[in-house]
């Protein structure tokens, strides 16, 4: 029985032993993976804040080349309507020359189409002729209300 006794007492303090040992490994094993766990972490954090700030210089410089875009659209949209004032100013000024030279043109065509109403009752044969003054007087009329018809009916009439 002493022998078994001693046995038993020399197994549960190489067993102990043992087991102190495998904890040990254990602790190091886990502050190690604690390390790597805490290492990555922070390379993975690293990383992600770089990703931010390139994402944020990207936006910047992004939300910049809009704002450039911006003024250049303003700057072109100014010129356009420049542009556009001018041209309506042209017509305009060049209406008001002709002006008085086509309000007697008109007069003038008010009284052959009164003239060519009356020979159209007795003649049928002015029927092409009538159409015609008719025509160039609404169109007339339509320029003088809107000078940018002008040029669209200049080309019908070239047409």
């Amino acid at each position: 029985m002493k022998n078994e006794n001693e046995f038993l007492l020399e197994t549960n303090d190489k067993l102990q032993k043992e087991q102190n040992e495998f904890s040990k490994q254990m602790d190091v094993i886990i502050n190690d993976k604690k390390k790597l766990e805490e290492v990555y972490l922070l390379k993975f954090r690293e990383l992600l804040n770089e990703k931010k700030r390139k994402i944020k210089n990207l936006m910047l410089a992004l939300k910049g080349k809009e704002e450039i875009i911006n003024e250049y659209k303003k700057i072109n949209q100014n010129t356009f309507n420049n542009d556009e004032i001018k041209t309506n100013n042209n017509i305009d000024n060049s209406n008001k020359k002709e002006g008085h030279i086509n309000d007697q043109k008109m007069k003038e065509l008010d009284i052959d189409t009164k003239n060519i109403r009356k020979r159209k009752r007795s003649n049928n044969s002015l029927n092409s002729n009538v159409d015609e003054l008719l025509k160039m007087k609404i169109k007339w009329i339509l320029i003088q209300r809107n000078p940018h018809l002008k040029l669209i009916i200049i080309i019908q009439l070239k047409e």
